[in-house]
């Protein structure tokens, strides 16, 4: 389905980084929430800028995922989701770099996306 970059298969190019992101995500197995799906009932009164996923990981912090350029006003804006969702939650900024996708949060620190477990 995608093409392998070292031992982690990878999204076409091509696709929006928003969908490059949920690929790796789904493809990991990691629990998440699009945004964009549910922002019309829940976020519909925010004056922030919203952002792309919420993925719930085992064992360490959940993450709100950006995944779009990172502006000034972008990262004040993601600071403040992650006051708003409080302790268990971090910002990060989803992008490429050598080909790879990283995750890095608010302070430009990567951040490891880990693989879900699949249950019976």
């Amino acid at each position: 389905m995608f093409a392998k970059v070292g031992n982690v298969d990878k999204p076409p190019r091509r696709l929006p980084l928003a969908q490059r992101v949920e690929a790796i995500l789904v493809e990991r197995l990691i629990a998440y929430v699009d945004v964009k799906e549910c922002q019309r009932s829940l976020f519909k009164t925010a004056l922030l800028s919203s952002f792309h996923f919420v993925a719930y990981q085992d064992g360490q912090d959940n993450l709100l995922i950006w995944a779009a350029a990172v502006r000034k006003r972008a990262r004040a804006d993601m600071a403040e989701w992650q006051r708003v969702f409080g302790e268990g939650f971090k910002a990060v900024f989803a992008r490429e770099r050598r080909g790879q996708m990283v995750f890095d949060d608010l302070d430009g620190r990567g951040v490891e996306l880990r693989a879900g477990k699949v249950t019976p």
